[in-house]
């Protein structure tokens, strides 16, 4: 039984953030936090609050060793936490500005088999022709992306911004 507590206490935690209550600590004033920042993740307001708390610990209590495996123990439990709360669909937005899309959609559609959409664009400096090429995919497939862009177009600007969700065909539904 001793076992169990610990996992009744995150799925009680994990619960609660579903549903707007705290367990009435600390917790408290991350999710106040979380409710006046919103873009940021109940996760990284916990983190952020329980950090301060043992980073003073860390100075009151003169342990360092203590108090960095609680910041150990605390980044992971937030992280797994986020994981629960937002799930672990994370994925990649790549924007890819190039002179040669079609060898690159060829590749995002054969070989990772994804699509992208398809962008005209000029730019402000040369004032040239581009295509800016739009896709997302899982986090696994963007090193062999990566190998497509290159060879297809070695001078082609790449943009990757880290998405926490995906919703469309081949992702989660909405």
């Amino acid at each position: 039984m001793i076992l169990n507590i610990p996992l009744l206490v995150l799925a009680w935690f994990l619960l609660s953030r579903r549903f707007g209550a705290t367990t009435g600590g600390t917790d408290i004033l991350g999710y106040i936090l979380q409710k006046k920042k919103p873009h940021i993740s109940i996760g990284k307001a916990l983190l952020m609050v329980d950090g301060v708390v043992l980073i003073l610990s860390i100075y009151v209590f003169q342990n360092m060793e203590a108090g960095l495996l609680g910041l150990i123990s605390l980044y992971a439990q937030t992280k797994v936490m986020d994981a629960i709360i937002y799930g672990n669909d994370r994925g990649s937005m790549v924007t890819i500005v190039t002179s040669f899309p079609q060898e690159i959609m060829r590749g995002i559609l054969e070989e990772l088999e994804r699509s992208a959409t398809v962008l005209d664009a000029r730019g402000a400096y040369s004032g040239s022709g581009r295509k800016v090429l739009l896709c997302s995919i899982r986090k696994n497939q963007f090193y062999r992306l990566k190998q497509i862009i290159c060879l297809a177009d070695p001078g082609a600007f790449v943009m990757v911004t880290e998405t926490t969700e995906v919703f469309g065909e081949g992702f989660k539904e909405m």
